[in-house]
C-alpha cells in the first residue's frame, strides 16, 4: 500500500497508482488476458474495501475481506466467512 501511496504522492492519480499495482504488471509480463483486471474469463482473487481508493489511495489500506480462490475470508482474522467453514492455520509466532 505504501508503495501506491508513493505513487499518488509522486504525482499519479490514484487511479494511475492502481492500474500500475494491477493492470500493468499483468501486461508486462503478457498475462493479461489472464489477470490484473475483473473481467469474464480471467482469475479473479479480490479485495473489499470500505472506501473508495479512487478518492484517495489510502483508502486501499480499508480492506474488509479477500476473496481468493472463491473463498470469501475476513481481512482482520483471515477467517472464512460465507463460502466454507475454514480458516487459517496459527502462524508459529502466535499464543
Amino acid at each position: 500500500h505504501w508503495e501506491m501511496q508513493s505513487f499518488q504522492r509522486g504525482g499519479m492519480s490514484p487511479l494511475q497508482a492502481l492500474m500500475t499495482a494491477t493492470t500493468e504488471p499483468a501486461r508486462h509480463l503478457g498475462m493479461a488476458g489472464d489477470i490484473g483486471s475483473i473481467e469474464p474469463g480471467k482469475l479473479a482473487d479480490f479485495v473489499i474495501m470500505d472506501e473508495d481508493p479512487l478518492e484517495d489511495i489510502a483508502n486501499a489500506e480499508s480492506l474488509t475481506h479477500v476473496m481468493q480462490g472463491g473463498r470469501l475470508f475476513e481481512s482482520k482474522t483471515l477467517k472464512e466467512v460465507e463460502t466454507g467453514e475454514g480458516g487459517r492455520g496459527r502462524y508459529w509466532w502466535e499464543d
